[in-house]
């Protein structure tokens, strides 16, 4: 299992997932960004803006979700959390990482 930091603008999750994902954490990064923004996927994470368009809001639970859901395969541990809204350290910053 692997550690990856997801970084939201001041505050870092770090989360553990299967070895797979973290060696390529960017290339599952790009297929959620196309699952979320996909308008034919009705999942939560749809809202309206102040000028009634349709917009995203979501946080490191949607991306979390859907690696359990349609990425980690049966035989495998499901992703967690390991640490939430914290200040990575310079020796966490080496981890694999994202910023949403």
């Amino acid at each position: 299992m692997g550690k990856v930091l997801l970084n939201w603008t001041y505050e870092f999750d770090m989360i553990e997932c299967p070895d797979y994902i973290s060696n390529n954490i960017i290339e599952y990064v790009k297929k959620f960004d196309m699952w979320i923004s996909d308008k034919s996927n009705h999942h939560e994470y749809w809202t309206k803006d102040c000028f009634n368009n349709d917009a995203l809001c979501f946080g490191s639970e949607a991306f979390v979700n859907w690696l359990n859901k349609y990425v980690i395969q049966k035989q495998d541990k499901n992703v967690i959390f390991v640490k939430r809204n914290f200040q990575a350290d310079d020796e966490e910053k080496k981890l694999p990482h994202v910023y949403f």
